[in-house]
Parts: C-alpha cells; structure tokens; sequence
C-alpha cells in the first residue's frame, strides 16, 4: 500500500481524466510496503487502472476482455494493533461495451515488523481471501499470501513482494500456487516527490515456471507526491514486455485518512 499524501490539483485533474477514459486491468496494482494503520485509523485506497492496450479475448463465459477495461476498487482498511491491521476490497470492472461489472469482494489481513523503527529493514505478509465474479476471475474463490520485505534509505525507496496465489474452486483448483514477483525502487526527490520504477513479473505455477518469453513481464514509471495531510496519490505507467500481458496500462492510487 502507497503512503497517505497530500493531493495537489495537478494530480486531481490527471486522476479525473483517467476515470474519464472507457475502462481498465486488474483490482490492484500495487506493491505492499511499510504502510500500516495504527490502532483506531482508518481510511479509503481508490484503485484505479485503464488498459488502452490489451487483449480483446475471451478465455471464460463472462470474462471482460481486458483492452479498453476499466478497473475501479476501494479498498476500505482499519488498525488493529500489534503490527496489524486489515482491509475490505470491492472491485469493480467497466468494459469497452460501457457496463459495469461488480466482481465479488476481498478480505485481507497485513502483519507487519520493525515498521516503528525508521530506516530499518521491515518485513511481513499479507494474507487475502478473495470470493470473485466471472468479471475479472474464472475462480469463484481464491487467496493469496503475499510476503513483504523493504527499506527506506535516505535517497531510496526500495520494496519486494513474492506472492503465491491460490485457486480454491474452478476448474484450475489445485494446491500447486501460482508465483508473482514485484520489486519496487523509487528515488526521494525535492519537494516531497518520488519517482521510480515497479516490475511485476509472473512466472506460472510454481512447478512449472516459464521462461521469461512465456511469462507475464510488466513495468511501469511511477510518480508520488507525500505531504503525510491525509491524502495521497500515486500514478503509474505500465509496458507489456510479454505476450502474455497488457501492452499499455495506466494506473493510479488515491489514499484518503478518515
């Protein structure tokens, strides 16, 4: 999850002409960091991701093709202490057709250590339970669990997920996870911006790893703005390196503290 930042109008209008555009890919695009909310907080992550270039197949009954989808998800989170704290997803798909799809709901639990400790090394996981609609995923139900280890160096911004995921109904059951892996380095610059990269690689079943030609290979520059005033704001520019993904996805993070 992105840091809670402020949201100069620079950013507000690029935000409103992406959900202006006719849709997008994917519930969340993100990489889990040191973000946790503390005992008595909570607050809105609005989601966002638009795919101008994407694939127009269909490859289950009911599927939204992804070129031209719209992915819109807030994800609603609360502090329960201890290093902790838990999240309540309700993703939604708009497709090139202009219908809006709802795709199920996601639970989420993080436990997270050494986050009190500036500029130490921290690290965790994400647990996620996920009951979905034939929208965005073939499988009625499915889960996660998603390590998280990073560090914040005085210039750097440095993150890493490995995420096994799991089909629990559908007709690709089984206990055998798919592996995805995503590192994150951003760089602090002037004026409470930061500016990197994330990748996002997705190599298959963990007994059957594919090669990087046959897996899903996707990049993006990232841009931030952090005032820590309750709000925030990430956008994002995503490549496809592979057949198997996206070519162009564009994507955005709106962090809002109640």
């Amino acid at each position: 999850m992105m840091k809670r930042i402020s949201l100069p109008a620079l950013w507000l209008a690029s935000f409103g002409a992406l959900l202006a555009s006719p849709a997008w890919a994917g519930d969340e695009i993100q990489i889990y960091t040191n973000d946790l909310r503390k005992p008595g907080e909570s607050g809105v992550e609005i989601h966002a991701n638009y795919t101008p270039r994407g694939s127009s197949a269909v490859d289950w009954a009911g599927q939204v093709p992804s070129h031209h989808a719209f992915n819109l998800t807030p994800e609603f989170s609360w502090g329960l202490g201890q290093g902790m704290d838990w999240g309540l997803y309700i993703p939604t798909t708009r497709g090139a057709d202009g219908h809006w799809h709802e795709n199920g709901i996601k639970l989420r639990v993080k436990r997270l250590f050494n986050v009190e400790k500036e500029g130490e090394l921290y690290y965790g996981a994400n647990f996620e339970l996920a009951w979905n609609r034939p929208a965005a995923v073939e499988q009625h139900w499915s889960g996660e669990l998603r390590t998280i280890i990073g560090k914040d160096f005085e210039h750097w911004l440095l993150a890493a997920n490995v995420t096994l995921g799991f089909d629990f109904s559908g007709p690709n059951r089984t206990a055998t996870p798919d592996l995805a892996v995503s590192l994150r380095a951003l760089r602090k610059l002037s004026g409470n911006w930061n500016l990197g990269i994330e990748h996002y690689a997705e190599p298959g079943r963990i007994n059957a790893l594919q090669s990087w030609s046959n897996s899903g290979e996707t990049s993006y520059l990232v841009a931030e703005y952090e005032s820590g005033r309750g709000w925030g704001v990430q956008l994002g520019v995503g490549h496809g390196w592979t057949g198997s993904v996206d070519g162009t996805v564009l994507k955005a993070i709106v962090g809002i503290d109640f």
